[in-house]
């Protein structure tokens, strides 16, 4: 009897699953099919003994199993369901309208560059490491980000040549990427470039999508005609460097003669041709709303976001900006290690405040206002620095070209350099002594508040005024040596200008000084640099990096081996004394 009843349990338990698995199989959507899972799964439960009336179950059999069981079927059971409802239930509409999924694909581009910077730094964080094991405070700790978060704004630079590309345009993108973090997808950073390598270029926008955009210098500038030799891949890639050895202790290194030019053309196209190249994008792009522009200068680097000086540019948002246009000079608390006084820092032969324009900010709450303030600036700097004979469709005789002689004689060596000479013209409004109350030393009134000047210049056009305003270039554009080498706590842009940056970078010798230049007077711009050089060389493939020649020569002119160069390098102090090695850990 025993065993006949183990025999008849078995085969039902064994005729109990291949029923329910054929309920299964053939139940498709239907209410039968419904109907039958549901049968299917109290008949499994009465087959194994646990129906009232029934035998008991086989020992193989717990009433955890059982469970189990009922819960997989009810899971079944409320799948088939929702396929019902499914089929059952009209047309919809697509998953994500093109609005949400635009809304999700930004979210997800953010997030991906906050996860490329975070990483990056992850991998480069120790190439900044000192011999006693401290890292540069600068280079180990990312900025803080709340002021990342600003009115969406357009970064706009220009690079040319491969070698100027990849030693500071590529860390000057990596420190908009460092500053930024995951902010960085609000905004833009163009990049206008001329002569640099297809592969380094790729290899750049594929590290720095999706909020770096790159655009080819176009050919055509202000006079309409195509400008063959800027666009020269000789003149695009000539930053060669050659050091002389004098004796046992001075090392003179000067660019080469393609250098000098290239770095003429690059200086030239900057000042004449740049500012007009961008009023053109602004204008093309104008319906994309953006808040605010920058101008940078490719030498310098992103220290922190600049977000206390890029309100809201909606009147609802927050407070806006009381300029159009705002541009960098020396204040009074402008200091350098090298200078006995402030004002042999900060102020110009005649009493004025310095200026430097290698960093402008823009406010597009009127676009077509900075348009055409643009090329304006463009169309002065040309005629100021070649007195009246600049063309561009205009010719200047007489007395007008000889008021432009005048200016360029009295205002090209006071601001040193064009365009900055002829941002002082724009904002006097071409009256020269009344910049002794709008930007005198002591007497800024534009360091106080804007202050509107009329710059157009040609009979025929319609008046153009523009606010102007005068910001701290110690905190938005520092070009000078800082004391004991630290960045102050309020810096957001430290600027790399000047031919000896050109022989320390990318990775030179820091036993380079001149009476303005230090490397112990450079020690954080040297360690930030070092870093975003880094981060930005892992994303390039060994054939994206370009060949710079560097050379140091004796008296004779023969090219020195390392080891001698070592050897000298090891014998000389920082300022040259003999028997005083070199630190780097100093720099």
């Amino acid at each position: 009897m025993g065993a006949f009843r183990r025999s008849r349990n078995a085969s039902n338990r064994q005729a109990c699953v291949g029923r329910s698995a054929s309920w299964h199989v053939h139940g498709g959507g239907s209410k039968m099919a419904t109907a039958a899972a549901a049968s299917a799964a109290v008949f499994l439960v009465c087959c194994v003994g646990l129906c009232e009336g029934s035998e008991r179950a086989p020992a193989a059999w717990t009433p955890e199993d059982m469970f189990g069981q009922e819960a997989a079927l009810r899971r079944e059971l409320a799948a088939l369901q929702t396929e019902r409802s499914w089929l059952r239930a009209p047309p919809r509409r697509e998953f994500w309208s093109p609005h949400e999924a635009m809304e999700h694909l930004a979210g997800l581009h953010q997030e991906i560059a906050s996860l490329r910077a975070e990483l990056a730094w992850l991998r480069r964080e120790d190439t900044v490491r000192r011999p006693n094991g401290d890292i540069a405070s600068v280079a180990s700790r990312p900025p803080p980000l709340e002021d990342a978060d600003h009115a969406p704004t357009m970064f706009i630079t220009m690079c040319a040549g491969s070698v100027y590309f990849d030693a500071y345009c590529g860390p000057l993108l990596a420190s908009f990427e460092r500053a930024y973090g995951g902010a960085a997808s609000k905004h833009r950073f163009l990049v206008f470039h001329s002569s640099v390598d297809a592969p380094l270029l790729e290899s750049a926008a594929e590290r720095f999508r999706p909020w770096a955009h790159f655009e080819p210098l176009p050919r055509v500038g202000l006079n309409g005609k195509e400008q063959d030799d800027y666009n020269s891949t000789t003149t695009g890639n000539s930053d060669n460097l050659i050091c002389h050895m004098q004796g046992s202790k001075d090392m003179v290194c000067q660019v080469t003669s393609d250098g000098v030019e290239n770095r003429g053309n690059k200086v030239n196209n900057n000042n004449f041709e740049f500012p007009f190249h961008v009023s053109k994008y602004l204008k093309k792009h104008r319906h994309e709303n953006f808040c605010h522009a920058v101008l940078l200068d490719s030498d310098t680097l992103i220290v922190r976001p600049l977000g206390r000086f890029l309100n809201e540019c909606e009147s609802g948002l927050g407070r806006q900006v009381d300029w159009d246009l705002a541009f960098t000079v020396y204040d009074e608390q402008f200091s350098a290690p090298w200078a006995a006084d402030v004002t042999e820092v900060s102020r110009t032969r005649n009493g004025l405040s310095r200026i430097n324009a290698g960093v402008v900010l823009l406010s597009l709450h009127q676009p077509e206002v900075v348009e055409r303030f643009l090329r304006s600036w463009a169309e002065a700097t040309n005629w100021l620095y070649t007195g009246g004979e600049g063309g561009l469709n205009h010719s200047w005789e007489g007395a007008d070209k000889r008021l432009w002689e005048h200016w360029r004689e009295e205002l090209l060596a006071e601001f040193r350099g064009p365009n900055q000479a002829s941002l002082a013209l724009l904002l006097s409004s071409y009256d020269v002594p009344a910049l002794f109350e709008l930007i005198g030393w002591g007497t800024c009134a534009a360091c106080l508040q804007a202050v509107e000047a009329r710059v157009d210049l040609l009979s025929g056009k319609d008046v153009l005024l523009v606010r102007m305003r005068a910001l701290p270039a110690r905190i938005l554009n520092h070009p000078e040596s800082m004391h004991q080498g630290a960045f102050p706590e309020d810096l957001l842009i430290v600027h790399l200008k000047g031919l000896w940056w050109r022989t320390l970078l990318p990775i030179g010798g820091l036993f380079f000084s001149d009476p303005h230049r230090k490397v112990i007077w450079n020690r954080d711009a040297i360690a930030l640099h070092r870093l975003l050089y880094e981060t930005w060389h892992a994303a390039l493939p060994p054939e994206a990096v370009p060949r710079t020649d560097s050379r140091i020569l004796n008296d004779g002119g023969e090219e020195l081996t390392s080891a001698e160069a070592e050897q000298w390098v090891n014998s000389h102090g920082e300022r040259g004394q003999e028997g005083q090695p070199v630190d780097p850990s100093a720099g």
